[in-house]
Order: C-alpha cells, then structure tokens, then sequence
C-alpha cells in the first residue's frame, strides 16, 4: 500500500510539473451606460458583437426596446468612454435615443460573455468603480454573485466553476483575462512525503 501511494505521489509531481497553465480571455463585451442624467434608472446596453443597442429602466430587463436603427451610426468605444453618434435622418429619436444622440459616456458596467454550461450562459458583470465582479448565467439576475470585491475573492459563488484570484479587465479592449490558479495555490498547504 506505501508503494502505490509513492506511485501516486510521483505521477502527481510528474502531471504538476507538466501542466502549462495559460490565461483565458474573454473579449465578447457589452457595455451597460445611465445615459439620462435627470433620471438615474435609463441604461442603454450596448452589444456590439451583434450591433444592437437597447434600452431599459434599470431592473427591468424584460422591457427591452431596441433603438440602434435611430442612431446613424454605432457607438464608439475607447478606453473606458463610449460615445453615440447623431440620430440617422428620420429617426423619431424614440426610448431614450434622442438623449443619447451626440453625446460621450463613462462605461462602468461591463457585460462580458464567459462559457456554456449546463444550467445556461455564463457572464460576468465588472462594475469598474468598485473593482466589484459578478458572476451569474444569462436572464437570471437572481443568479449573479458577487466573486471579487477588490481582493477579497469567493470563488464558491461561480456559476461556471472558475477561480476569480487573477481576474483582470483591460479597459483599452474591454476584455476579461482570468489565469488559472498555479499547482502550488491548488495543492493542499502541506503535501505529505513520499
């Protein structure tokens, strides 16, 4: 029995030491704005992998309207700031499109796409002026936990499973990167001798 658990312990070292871990990133981001100042509860959610704006009071995202038709062109993004070109001619500058027309905002919430599993979508939500990260599955706002707040990470609260120690967000691309946790942070503290 103290042979085959030599044997073991050296095929653990042998596949440690093997492993390449390499970051993952995650680059289908949507950008959530608050585009009316004298009504907080107005965001636009802005996707530009599909090419669709929409905007909804805040909670309801059941109530959707669909407005990038009114704009004559997409919106920008750059570092951190997404701005709304004029309304296309004829435009009835409809849900809230007519306020945005022309103007620049500071993104703050970043909606990134992460991975199918089982129970759906995952997605992660970074809220950026708190450093707060959400974790939780597409249509489900009851599933988004909280994963990292600054440093404090609670990995138990990923839906997909995944380690949120070495989470970054590149605001110039607006990606995610999440590296794997190294052997020695998956190890147990103290390994036993062989």
């Amino acid at each position: 029995m103290q042979k085959l658990r030599s044997i073991a312990g050296v095929i653990l070292l042998l596949m440690t030491s093997i492993v390449t871990l390499q970051a993952i990133e995650y680059t289908n981001t949507s950008y959530y704005v608050a585009y009316d100042s004298s009504d907080p509860t107005q965001y636009a959610l802005v996707m530009p992998l599909v090419g669709k704006i929409y905007t909804h009071k805040a909670g309801d995202i059941l109530n959707l309207e669909r407005v990038d038709a009114e704009f004559s062109s997409f919106p920008t993004y750059n570092n951190g700031n997404l701005c709304f070109s004029s309304l296309e001619d004829g435009a009835t500058g409809a849900h809230g499109s007519s306020t945005m027309a022309g103007q620049c905002y500071d993104v703050n919430f970043f909606y990134t796409q992460k991975v199918s599993i089982t129970e759906g979508v995952a997605f992660i939500l970074y809220y950026r002026p708190t450093d707060k990260v959400y974790e939780g599955l597409a249509g489900n706002g009851a599933s988004f936990k909280v994963v990292k707040l600054g440093d404090t990470v609670t990995n138990a609260n990923s839906v997909s499973g995944d380690f949120y120690n070495h989470f970054s967000f590149d605001i110039g691309t607006a990606s995610v990167t999440i590296i794997p946790l190294t052997i020695d942070e998956l190890l147990p503290p103290t390994v036993p001798t062989i």
